[in-house]
């Protein structure tokens, strides 16, 4: 862009030359200095050294020809364009004293007018520089905000392993404090009992009714000990379907395929906070007399599938419910996507990959 309106400020004054008809060749020589100058200019940093050579050069021009005088308005346009305004009036003071009174008032008009453009020109650089500063700053805390929530997601995930691995080590811990004690305590009454059994008959069946009966004390210990490590609240398919079943806006027909005990705890908590969110929009907006849910299990994802027979929404706008449900699918890695033609209908796929609790775990057996 600065090529062309330098370039144009020289055909003005090469015209000027051409209909004045008579040009030296000194002339043309400080026609071809500018024209160097302003090249250097281009391509180098423009500095006020170069500014005041470029001066002195349509100065002395100025002196065999006031067509020169017209090239000040590149002093005022580079002065507006690399904020160096007081060669404006450097520019102006010397069109004054140099231009002519013929070509006073247009030489003045045209550097006003180079200055204005070049001002622009710096104001509309300096504008872009700033949304592209804005626009890399944003990508950037985006990418950190994507790099800490995959830090925060794999830190739940080693927490619940952590987590498991400490039950795992406190059942252990309990059944080998309790348990395996009790165990241990029969089985060598038992030898003894063996070994008296031809020795003192009467001694051998007393100790052998004490470990009937202190196994049978063990078999509920152990019963109990089971009862309490198993969880009170199911989040497998018992759990979705109380969720259904407890719905009594309209019909939910739900059909499913596949084994639930191969999703992970994070996957049925997901496909369980989804559901609860469509049927909440059922309920709230959609005037649906009737409601299908299909969830299929495979080897490697699991594809939901819920729509209802309502009134929809055709200028479908993502709200809060939408956002969450997207974002707990993304999080898995899943993909989603909504539909408000003919009711209302979600589909998403949630692909069952290893758990970082299972990576942990077999690099803890390497």
């Amino acid at each position: 862009m600065e090529y062309l309106i330098r370039i144009l400020f020289f055909i003005v004054v090469i015209g000027k030359f051409i209909v004045q008809g008579n040009t030296s060749a000194t002339e043309v020589s400080l026609l071809l200095l500018l024209a160097a100058v302003n090249i250097f200019k281009q391509k180098n940093r423009v500095t006020w050294h170069v500014l005041i050579i470029e001066a002195t050069f349509i100065t002395v021009g100025c002196n065999y020809s006031h067509n020169f005088s017209l090239l000040y308005a590149l002093i005022a346009y580079d002065a507006g364009n690399k904020d160096m305004k007081p060669f404006t009036l450097v520019a102006a003071t010397l069109a004054i004293c140099f231009s002519g009174l013929n070509n006073i008032m247009e030489v003045l008009a045209l550097i006003f007018i180079a200055f204005m453009f070049g001002n622009l020109s710096l104001k509309f650089r300096e504008n872009i520089n700033s949304f592209k500063e804005t626009y890399d700053n944003e990508r950037r805390y985006r990418y950190e905000l994507e790099a800490a929530k995959q830090k925060l997601l794999n830190s739940a995930k080693e927490v619940a392993y952590i987590a498991e691995i400490k039950e795992r080590n406190r059942i252990a811990r309990e059944i080998h404090d309790t348990v395996g004690h009790r165990i241990a305590g029969i089985l060598l009454q038992l030898q003894v009992v063996q070994k008296l059994r031809h020795r003192d008959e009467e001694k051998s069946d007393k100790l052998l009714k004490d470990s009937v009966e202190r196994l049978a004390e063990t078999l509920n210990v152990m019963r109990n000990t089971v009862h309490n490590i198993r969880p009170s609240n199911s989040m497998g398919l018992e759990y979705i379907e109380g969720i259904i079943n407890n719905f009594n806006y309209c019909i939910v027909n739900f059909k499913h395929l596949g084994n639930f005990n191969s999703l992970s705890a994070n996957v049925l908590e997901t496909i369980s906070s989804d559901i609860k969110e469509a049927l909440t929009n059922a309920y709230k907006y959609s005037k649906a007399t009737a409601i299908d849910i299909k969830i299929d299990i495979r080897d490697s994802f699991v594809r939901i599938y819920i729509k209802d027979n309502g009134e929809g929404c055709p200028n479908l706008r993502e709200g809060f419910g939408l956002q969450g449900i997207r974002e707990r699918i993304e999080n898995l890695g899943g993909t989603v996507s909504f539909s408000g033609e003919n009711g209302f209908m979600i589909v998403y796929i949630i692909p069952l990959g290893k758990e970082k609790g299972e990576e942990l775990h077999e690099n803890n057996n390497c």
